[in-house]
Formats: C-alpha cells, structure tokens, sequence
C-alpha cells in the first residue's frame, strides 16, 4: 500500500519564499533528476513523501532554492558552508532537514521509518554533489548503503530488532527503487575514490534484490535494460576495484583481472543481446524522443565498456596504442551523444530556441562516455568534438562536471600533442607521448580539478613516471 500524493502544498509549505523553491523543484529539479529515463521517484513518491514528513519537506525546498540559483550558475553556490545569499535560505532549510532526521520524533515514538531516512539521504547527497562537497555527499552515500545493508541483513535472519530505523508498513517509497538509486551512486562512488570497504553490492547477498543477474534473452522495457546495466556494471566494477593494485601489476594481479574482464564482457555482450532484442520488438513505443533518448544514452555506456573491455589487461597496461582499433567505435558513441543532446534541447523561452541552461542530474549520463574518448581517442577530429560537446552546455551529472571534464580533456590533448607538430591522426601519437592510469578528482569550490597520470618522459625512456597536477577551469 502507497500513499497517493496530495495536490495541495498549503497546508505543510508556508512563506513565498518557501513555496516558491518547492514549485521550482517541482516543476524544474524533479523533471531534471529524473534524467534521460522515467522516474516515479522523482515525480511522483518523493513529492508525495513532502507532504508528510518534515524532513523531506526541508529537503526539498532547500535543494529547490539552490538549483534555482546552479541554473542562474551563480558561483556563490560552491563557496564553503557559509552561504549568505537569500539570507542562507537553502542552506538553513538544508540544516533544518538534517536535525529533523537526527533529533527525537515529536510524538515520543523511539524509531524512524527506514524509507524516510533513505529519502533524505538521496536528497542530502542530491544538494551536497550539487554544491561540488563531493566527501559530504560520499557520507551521505555510504549512510544509505549502511541502512540498506542492515535492513537486508535483518530481512534475512528475520530479525525486526533495531533501536533507530524501522520498515515502514506503508513506505512512501519501496526499498527496491531506493536501492536502484544507491547502487547508481555507489557505482559513482566507486569511479571517484577506487576501492571501497562498504559498497551496496554486498547487500545483494542478503536477500532478492530488483536488480537481476539473469539477464533474459529480450529486455521487456527499457527500465529492466538500465537496471540491468546499472547492476552489472556496479558488480564488475566493484571487482575490477577490489583486484586492482595499487603499485605495479604482478602477474596474480593481471590474471585476477583477466578473469573479470573476460567475465564482464561476456555479460556485457549478453546485455548487448538482450537490448537489441527488445529494440526489435518494441516498434512503436520507441517512436518518442524521450525513448529514444534513453535507447541511445544506454548504446553510448555500452559501446564505451566494449571498447574499454575488449582490450585485455596485459595489453591495456602496456601500450595505449590499442585503443587506436577502435577509433570507429568510438566515432559511434559520438555520434550517439550528439543524437542525445539535440533531443535535449530546452529553449529558455520562446524567444529562444538554442540556448540551454545549466543542468544537472545525480544520474551518469553523457558527460563520462565524452570524457574516456577525449583521453583515449588519439583522432583529432574525433576527441576535439567530443570535448566540444562537453563544452555546448552548462552540465552537471553526479560527479562529473562537463566543463571541468573539458577542461581535463583540453590538458590531455596538448600534454599529448604538445611538440608533435601537425597532428592528422592516431598514428601521429607516438606511444610514448600518450597518458595512462589517467585520474581525475573534481574540486567545484574552487572550479578545479587534481590529476594524476603515468607518461614516459621521452621516446628514450621504458618507465612511465607518475605525474600529478592541478588544473584550472
């Protein structure tokens, strides 16, 4: 049992102020979380869980007051916790919403429902990642995963003990899409900081969870083909993580790797089979641009892990020179990102048909797939669009700033073609010249970003050194 949303805000919003952030969230944040796909969390079970629950309402508005000022792309917003525009309104609301959740119910109860909770730290992580407090947004991250794992774990040992958090009877939302959400931010959370001690993987162990590992011969909506994907890649990544390194590569660590690769490739080539199938079969109802879009963005994450799956770890580790094998691949991507941003164009006004403003979205999107041909894509053509593209509108997608990811690019390009002369194509690139290990961590406050790369010095030099650096939008 759900409860249906109230249409009235009221009762439970009061001040202009207020209820003007809750109509931008609504009417501007909702649609934009959901991203590229359907989301009844964002546009339906979560406005509805406002009207009910304090901490949820905060939450709201102050994440509404604040994206209203990230699409004016007012900078104030990634300054330090001191925020005097409006009076601090969104970040008071924001303070509000986080001692509602940790301060005694006002009706004497001892336990709050595990759904209200759960709730409220996708919003917190929603505003923190917003502001670019990337470890802020980390904690909040791992307190979701942290609740999960234990409402798993006490599910399956059926053990309804727990002194703070409770199961709700009628949960505003399912535990099943909550956990969709925190497995998309583990998988983010994976990509920014490498191995993690806690990751929502393990909780999959615990009970059935909504993301399958069978994957079916045909996908039957495009939602199972994103979850789908979502899982797998959270599960291989986790592997990927949890094997690799951290000096050089012995040879139990290369054959570990290995094995997964080749495991998460052949998923991935079944998941390839599995959305073609549903392509063949759905026919009209993907006539609309939004499915489409969804179609194309989920083509783009596919095509950028084949291409990044098909070359073993040997080889990967050794010459970068293999990507250049799949320099159309990658052409493919491209050209399916372009696809994708022009269905998501949003004309200001009617005077304006082009010009976008600044988005974002917790989701991964385009900005990931643009960002690993740029680096590894060594045709000029080819990586210069790809940065243009990140650079035609102002975007935000979890953790990966598209400005900032251009300007990375940008670093790599004349780091890599610096003294080369004129570059026509790939093979114009010497091996030695070329960057690898390549890590990027986005610091918004200070519209930077630290990098870390291994690149030999000269045409002379076996080693790679390691090299890091600070870079400046």
């Amino acid at each position: 049992m759900y409860l249906e949303p109230s249409t009235s805000t009221g009762q439970s919003i009061s001040g202009l102020h207020e209820r003007r952030s809750f109509h931008f969230f609504r009417t501007r944040t909702a649609p934009q979380m959901a991203g590229f796909f359907n989301s009844d969390f964002w546009n339906r079970l979560l406005l509805q869980a406002s009207h009910h629950e304090p901490v949820i309402r905060y939450a709201v508005i102050a994440l509404g007051s604040l994206h209203e000022r990230f699409e004016r792309e007012d900078m104030s917003i990634y300054s330090s916790n001191y925020d005097n525009v409006d009076g601090g309104f969104a970040l008071d609301n924001y303070v509000k919403a986080i001692g509602h959740l940790i301060n005694p119910l006002p009706n004497g109860k001892a336990q709050r429902t595990a759904d209200v909770a759960l709730i409220a730290c996708v919003l917190f992580t929603s505003f923190e990642t917003m502001r670019g407090h990337y470890g802020s947004a980390l904690s909040h991250v791992d307190s979701g995963i942290k609740i999960i794992t234990e409402l798993n774990e006490r599910d399956r040992l059926q053990d309804l003990s727990n002194r703070f958090l409770v199961p709700s009877q009628t949960p505003y939302v399912p535990l099943e899409i909550l956990e969709m959400i925190f497995t998309r931010l583990d998988t983010q959370a994976l990509q920014l900081v490498g191995f993690r001690d806690k990751t929502i993987s393990q909780s999959f162990q615990c009970r059935k969870s909504t993301f399958a590992s069978r994957i079916p011969e045909a996908f039957s909506s495009i939602e199972e083909a994103r979850n789908s994907l979502d899982y797998h890649w959270n599960q291989g990544l986790h592997m990927f993580r949890l094997h690799e390194p951290n000096g050089l590569f012995s040879a139990s660590d290369k054959e570990i790797l290995e094995i997964v690769r080749l495991t998460s490739k052949d998923t991935l080539d079944k998941w390839s089979r599995a959305l073609e199938g549903y392509v063949h079969r759905a026919g009209p109802e993907l006539q609309n641009p939004k499915a489409q879009r969804a179609i194309q963005l989920l083509k783009m994450h596919e095509r950028t892990l084949q291409v990044d799956l098909s070359i073993d770890v040997a080889s990967k580790a050794a010459n970068e020179t293999h990507y250049d094998l799949f320099t159309p691949e990658l052409d493919e991507v491209l050209s399916l990102a372009e696809a994708v941003i022009e269905k998501s164009i949003e004309p200001v006004d009617r005077y304006s048909s082009t010009r976008q403003t600044a988005s974002f979205t917790l989701d991964a999107g385009i900005i990931s797939p643009l960002f690993v041909i740029a680096g590894t894509c060594r045709d000029p053509r080819i990586r210069r669009k790809a940065i243009r593209l990140m650079r035609s509108s102002p975007r935000k997608e979890g953790v990966w700033d598209g400005m900032l990811a251009a300007r990375v690019a940008e670093r790599i390009v004349s780091l890599e073609e610096g003294g080369l002369g004129q570059v026509c194509s790939c093979r114009d690139v010497p091996e030695w010249a070329r960057l690898s290990d390549v890590d990027v961590k986005f610091n918004a406050e200070g519209r930077r970003t630290f990098m870390t790369y291994s690149r030999r010095r000269s045409p002379n030099d076996y080693v790679r050194d390691r090299f890091e650096e600070w870079i400046i939008d």
